[in-house]
């Protein structure tokens, strides 16, 4: 008796949540003759701005879009929404704040970038349009502190200022396991705060990810130093250098000596100063593996940058080994530019895009 009354049981939950349940509507709720498109779309399982899509988008009614936007398919949820999106330009405020809780995971094809997984709500949040920078900013800080499980929660991370509210989502996301170009953001933003707190678990999460470290990491401890990071860079230092020719320190496509070695050389202390007497040291002998000159000019142009009496006295032997033309300023460009976003008004709409 009792095990039929766990059944009962069961089965009235099972019941009473899809019929409370936001997502309901099957293929079967729709018109005959589209639900061979549906089903198509539905089997071939990769998003795709394909004829498939193009039925769907020329033949169903605003009406019928809706109700699609609730299937219990996320890949037929994504292409009504999308369709829903383009047939409504200029606003699209209302349908993303409706649809940020929807995280169901699409293979969507981004053509030249390959088949990637993407949550919903991402997906439909790129490429949007506003009416105003505030509402740009109301989307941005409900995505912070109620949606930051969203990879644009971190795209985002760049865009909000290091306001004590956002305090706890912000380290809740430097704490996840995500791709670390995302970690980067949430830890260079908690770094912004400047809580002692936040020293140890910055460094352990860029001690983990040691080969990972992309242009951000070096900026972060350039801009917000502290002796616990001096660890992070010797230990990068030892093992890239006997591994690697120098130049071509690379993540993402990025060269990372310049970034690295400014860091460094900001430091003035020394930890620093022992370390660039290494580097010298390593690359005072002529090679075929290493662009002498570019190493000497990036270390002048950094203890220029940052001088220091402990750095200072290098400067005759880095000048004579790299033969450094000091007579031209040499530029250093640290920032983080290829993961920047842009705004831009035109028309009385606020367009925002990677």
């Amino acid at each position: 008796m009792k095990k039929w009354i766990l059944i009962f049981f069961y089965l009235t939950v099972v019941i009473s949540c899809r019929k409370n349940s936001k997502n309901s509507y099957s293929i079967s709720d729709f018109n005959t003759s589209h639900r061979k498109y549906l089903q198509r779309m539905v089997t071939q399982a990769i998003f795709d701005y394909d004829t498939t899509y193009k039925y769907i988008e020329k033949n169903l009614t605003p009406t019928e879009l809706k109700k699609l936007s609730k299937s219990e398919h996320p890949i037929l949820r994504l292409a009504a929404l999308e369709i829903i999106k383009d047939k409504n330009k200029g606003d699209h405020y209302a349908l993303i704040n409706d649809f940020l809780d929807d995280t169901a995971i699409v293979i969507v094809d981004e053509g030249e970038f390959g088949q990637n997984l993407r949550k919903i709500a991402d997906v439909i949040f790129n490429r949007s349009e506003w009416r105003s920078s505030e509402q740009i900013k109301k989307t941005r800080e409900k995505i912070i502190l109620k949606h930051n499980n969203l990879s644009e929660a971190y795209e985002n991370l760049k865009k909000i200022p290091a306001e004590e509210r956002f305090y706890q989502s912000v380290r809740e996301m430097a704490n996840r396991l995500r791709p670390f170009h995302e970690i980067e953001w949430a830890i260079y933003k908690l770094a912004e705060y400047r809580k002692t707190g936040d020293i140890e678990l910055i460094k352990k999460i860029m001690l983990a990810n040691i080969f990972r470290m992309g242009s951000l990491c070096f900026k972060l401890m350039e801009e917000f130093p502290n002796p616990a990071y001096i660890e992070v860079l010797n230990k990068f230092r030892s093992l890239e250098f006997p591994q690697r020719r120098f130049p071509e320190f690379v993540e993402g496509g990025e060269n990372l000596h310049k970034e690295f070695l400014t860091a460094f050389m900001s430091y003035k202390n020394d930890s620093s100063a022992s370390a660039l007497k290494q580097i010298i040291r390593k690359f005072e002998t002529p090679s075929d593996c290493y662009n002498r000159k570019s190493i000497f000019g990036i270390l002048y142009s950094a203890i220029q940058k940052y001088p220091s009496f402990l750095h200072n006295i290098y400067i005759p032997q880095i000048i004579r080994l790299g033969n450094v033309d000091t007579s031209r300023q040499i530029i250093l460009i640290t920032s983080n530019e290829k993961n920047r976003k842009f705004e831009e008004t035109e028309y009385e709409n606020i367009y925002y895009w990677r």
